[in-house]
Parts: C-alpha cells; structure tokens; sequence
C-alpha cells in the first residue's frame, strides 16, 4: 500500500493545476514529498537513538503517518468537493 495512494492524489493534483504550471507544480510537490521523507527517517532515528526500543519506534512512527494520513484525506475530501460538481 506504500505508494497506491500516490496515483489517485496525483491524478487529482494534475486536474487542478493549470497546463502552463505542471511540470513546476509537479517538481515543488516531489521535492515536498522527499524532503518530508528524509525529515520523517532523520526523526525517526533521532528518536532510536534516544529510546532504546525500536518497537515503540516504528509503533509510534506508524501511528503519526495514520494521523497525518486521516487528516490530509479530510482536507482533500473537502477540497475536491468544492472543486468537482
């Protein structure tokens, strides 16, 4: 399920950005997405090295990315039914 997500808010981010601004729109969000990527590995380990038990680690990375996750599709949810009829 990694990355299914990606294909669907794609999608949708193409339709909503106008023609001219795609391919610098589509840059800055790849570029947003890999940025938090390696913030989210950097916290992670930061947190490793300070908790002695990975299990509690990945547990709780696991559940900041469900958050973050649930709250990012009720933002989305929002949105796209102010833009599409």
């Amino acid at each position: 399920m990694g990355t299914v997500y990606s294909v669907v808010m794609e999608a949708g981010f193409v339709r909503t950005v106008p023609s001219e601004l795609r391919g610098r729109a589509m840059g800055i969000a790849n570029a947003g997405v890999r940025t938090s990527q390696g913030v989210a590995i950097v916290a992670a380990g930061g947190l490793a090295q300070a908790i002695a038990n990975r299990g509690v680690v990945i547990t709780l990375s696991g559940l900041v990315g469900t958050i973050a996750l649930l709250g990012l599709m009720l933002v989305w949810s929002r949105h796209r039914n102010r833009v599409e009829p």
